[in-house]
């Protein structure tokens, strides 16, 4: 999803498009993607069990993302 915001952002129609403020918004659910594996929206999913192993690596990144905003 980062990647296609980077690529799309040209077409934006907001001419001071905030890109880093997009990615601080993506970055939590590509890796949750990463850990979790990519779900098709019209595949068989066990969406409660998919949810549940997104969790854990969005937590710890927005953990790291918060630790790391407060030392520098």
């Amino acid at each position: 999803m980062a990647v296609r915001a980077m690529i799309l952002s040209e077409y934006a129609n907001e001419s001071n498009l905030d890109m880093l403020k997009v990615f601080k918004m993506i970055l939590p659910h590509d890796i949750g993607e990463i850990d979790a594996g990519d779900t098709f929206a019209y595949g068989i999913v066990n969406w409660q069990e998919t949810a549940e192993k997104k969790k854990k690596p969005q937590k710890e990144y927005l953990e790291y993302y918060q630790m790391t905003k407060l030392i520098s």
